[in-house]
């Protein structure tokens, strides 16, 4: 891929949030999912987009509240491991698992295309991700936390924005998760006896 594309990426997103926040936070942060995603196959950033941003620890996550808060943005919603705020009719979801390191978060991303991650000094990114981005493949990297009706609403999401499913992969997404079901269900029952 051609360096300006990265250079230009780095710059859009500094400009963006990311110089400002990193600054205020102690670089404890950094941008993943859709937007980078949508970078990438030249999609532009549209008001009202959310902005996936992954905190490093909880330091950063004390700093980026109060950049927001000083931002005046508003707090739309609000859970242990996320909050969103709107800043300039756009969504920041910040994501509170603290994942020090891109690729540590990477494995709990649910599809390759979303993959994409920027610290602002440097794009980070699953082998194969331009690849599928070219040919618009839905690859599923992981199914932690993922419930099946949510990994069903993901899928068809990304086939409505052009991307496709193929038989070989929509076999092995339900191959694991129904693996993840039996897990989840061999837990809860060994839950349940030692509770007696």
């Amino acid at each position: 891929m051609n360096e300006s594309v990265f250079d230009n990426g780095l710059k859009f997103f500094n400009n963006l949030i990311l110089k400002e926040l990193n600054e205020f936070t102690n670089n404890g942060c950094y941008i993943g999912g859709g937007a980078i995603r949508n970078y990438f196959t030249g999609i532009p950033l549209k008001d009202y987009s959310d902005i996936d941003i992954w905190v490093k620890n909880k330091d950063a996550k004390i700093k980026a509240i109060e950049f927001f808060n000083k931002k005046n943005a508003v707090l739309t919603y609000s859970t242990n491991h996320a909050q969103m705020f709107k800043l300039n009719n756009k969504f920041y979801d910040l994501h509170y698992q603290f994942y020090v390191e891109p690729f540590e978060a990477m494995k709990y991303i649910d599809m390759t295309v979303s993959c994409g991650m920027c610290d602002g000094n440097k794009f980070y990114y699953p082998h194969n991700y331009f690849l599928h981005l070219a040919t618009r493949s839905i690859i599923w990297n992981s199914f932690n936390g993922y419930n099946i009706e949510l990994l069903t609403q993901r899928v068809q999401k990304m086939v409505l924005k052009g991307y496709k499913l193929s038989w070989e992969e929509s076999k092995r997404i339900n191959t694991e998760m129904t693996r993840y079901l039996i897990n989840i269900n061999k837990e809860a029952g060994r839950d349940a006896a030692t509770a007696h």
